[in-house]
């Protein structure tokens, strides 16, 4: 959050929407990995908690935040 356009939640959710981390996970790491949930904390260590979901993959959701966020 270093630069200003990423002060705005709507940004920062809208990056989230726009990486698809299913993809990433699935031909880079050859589905040896799991994308992150909200929670800060990895699945495979101490600590962890199923807080929700993570950002599924939506461009046009991304699209749609950053209109907002102007």
């Amino acid at each position: 959050m270093q630069k200003d356009i990423f002060k705005d939640l709507r940004v920062r959710q809208a990056v989230n929407y726009a990486v698809d981390k299913d993809s990433i996970v699935k031909n880079i790491y050859n589905g040896l990995a799991v994308p992150l949930t909200k929670s800060p904390v990895s699945p495979f260590l101490w600590g962890y908690s199923a807080v929700g979901d993570y950002y599924k993959y939506d461009p046009a959701k991304a699209k749609e935040l950053l209109k907002a966020a102007g």
